[in-house]
């Protein structure tokens, strides 16, 4: 099972009010725990730990959204909440290419 060195804990204020460098900290390995009414939620993950995750347990169940960064930073509120309800994964690109994904949380602890 796929492990995940230690992230920052955050609220999804938080990652609003810091987007750029909590996804900077996500794309270099530090991964971003989301947490809303103080329950983890959501995971911010670089690119390279989501496909590591995908070749190891498969996709997930809700399937994949793409989202450019500049989308993700003024909807970062309805991607947490589709991640949560639908159980899906959403890619975040910067010029076309995958650079993090937002993860549900029990995804990384069962």
């Amino acid at each position: 099972m796929t492990s995940l060195p230690a992230g920052d804990q955050i609220t999804a204020t938080d990652l609003n009010r810091t987007f750029p460098q909590r996804i900077k900290s996500a794309i270099e390995g530090r991964p971003q725990h989301v947490s809303r009414n103080n329950r983890p939620a959501v995971i911010i993950i670089s690119a390279a730990q989501y496909a590591e995750n995908v070749i190891e347990r498969g996709a997930l169940a809700g399937g994949e959204r793409r989202k450019t960064l500049t989308e993700a930073k003024n909807a970062m509120g309805q991607i947490i909440q589709d991640v949560r309800e639908l159980r899906c994964a959403v890619l975040l690109t910067k010029r076309g290419a995958l650079v993090a994904a937002a993860v549900p949380a029990e995804r990384f602890n069962p």
